[in-house]
């Protein structure tokens, strides 16, 4: 009888796990995203911590969520956490490893945007100041030899560290946005295959269900405030 029920039990304890699997996907035949199977709307807001002093990251997290924002977006950039070449730089307000945990303690989900290239009102685009000294012919957000080579160095430091910060690792981290504007697909798939970030679904040919997106958030403005399209 006790043998009985102790396999009930692990095979009750195997049917949670499985039911309770965290993920979150788009789901391009319904033009939606899915948290964890179900239709989920991210309402998300900017706050880059970098800019923020870090005693107030708490209280401006608290008052995103309070305006009704389920999720926060940041950009990584590269220029802050590598000024120097070869020197890594995570402390104080750019400890990004300490943002991403407090997001997830006050039950916000991230968006993060590591570019390489992040705009972001950062002179030089947030590259560091040292790439353009690595070569005489380098040239910026291209497959060219020495900048793709910096960018994999970069990248094989930074994303080995996110990994465990993944929604589907029990993070808040749902996405991430590669670049910005001009991706580097066939670079990305390389960095996802050494680095074991397979689960994360890095795309280029998301332009339709944008554009899909876009209609119904014209709509959406267009019901609730009465307004024209745009």
């Amino acid at each position: 009888m006790g043998h009985v029920v102790c396999t009930f039990l692990i095979a009750l304890l195997l049917v949670s796990t499985s039911l309770t699997k965290r993920s979150f996907v788009v789901d391009h035949k319904e033009n939606c995203f899915r948290k964890d199977g179900l239709k989920f709307q991210f309402i998300s807001g900017s706050m880059h911590y970098y800019r923020i002093p870090r005693p107030y990251w708490k209280d401006r997290l608290l008052k995103l969520k309070g305006a009704g924002f389920n999720t926060v977006q940041t950009y990584i950039p590269w220029n802050q956490h590598e000024p120097v070449k070869g020197r890594i730089d995570f402390s104080g307000r750019k400890d990004l490893f300490s943002y991403l945990k407090l997001c997830s303690d006050l039950g916000i989900l991230v968006l993060l945007r590591p570019g390489p290239f992040i705009a972001a009102e950062f002179e030089f685009g947030g590259f560091p100041s040292w790439l353009p000294t690595q070569s005489k012919t380098i040239s910026f957000r291209t497959s060219e030899t020495v900048y793709l080579k910096n960018v994999l160095t970069w990248f094989s430091e930074l994303l080995p560290m996110l990994a465990p910060y993944l929604y589907q690792q029990g993070g808040p981290v749902i996405g991430l946005q590669m670049d910005i504007l001009k991706p580097l697909q066939s670079a990305f798939d390389h960095i996802v295959e050494c680095n074991a970030m397979d689960d994360l679904d890095f795309r280029s040919d998301m332009s339709q269900m944008i554009v899909n997106l876009n209609d119904k958030f014209n709509d959406f403005i267009a019901t609730r405030l009465n307004i024209l399209k745009f």
